[in-house]
């Protein structure tokens, strides 16, 4: 949660979102009926002005279907099995494609085939899990990851976060200015 955390007062402070619309779900409130409520009933209701901007963050647990290679997030009551109880990727890029009056950023602090802290390996299956080619997100969707499908995301151990999440926002606060 300290990632998610981290970047919703990011949002608020430096971006200047009022805290009526941020949507921050982190730990037992990170299930996938709210973030499925977020993303296909909250999110089209308030981001219908032209020129809406969208910022999409996830920092957590990724898996893949080890049968099709579809990536999912996955949720805070996720179970064995990802397909019925995790978020999939492309469905992430459906509902933000959705959105034609917005332009959306997507952040992903997380992995999917199976590899390091932030990726999940069905009980049984051996990583790396192949993760076929991820569709590419929809015209008015930017994606920054902290790895490629089949990579492991890395943690900044001396700053308790996420490796992406560490150079993400240290950038953003000017240190990628250079």
């Amino acid at each position: 949660g300290s990632d998610a955390s981290l970047f919703a007062e990011f949002a608020r402070s430096t971006f200047g979102v009022p805290p009526e619309q941020i949507i921050y779900l982190t730990g037992e409130d990170a299930v996938r009926a709210k973030m499925a409520e977020a993303l296909e009933i909250w999110l089209p209701k308030n981001a219908q002005a032209p020129g809406s901007t969208v910022l999409f963050y996830f920092a957590g647990h990724g898996a893949a279907d080890p049968q099709t290679g579809q990536a999912y997030l996955l949720p805070y009551d996720v179970d064995a099995f990802p397909v019925k109880s995790g978020y999939a990727l492309e469905e992430v890029w459906r509902h933000l494609g959705a959105l034609s009056n917005a332009r959306s950023f997507v952040f992903l602090d997380a992995t999917f085939a199976g590899l390091g802290r932030r990726s999940v390996a069905q009980r049984g299956v051996e990583a790396p899990v192949k993760v076929r080619k991820v569709a590419a997100p929809p015209a008015g969707v930017l994606v920054l990851a902290g790895a490629a499908p089949e990579q492991a995301a890395g943690v900044a151990t001396e700053a308790n976060h996420g490796l992406f999440t560490f150079h993400l926002l240290k950038g953003l606060c000017g240190g990628a200015d250079r």
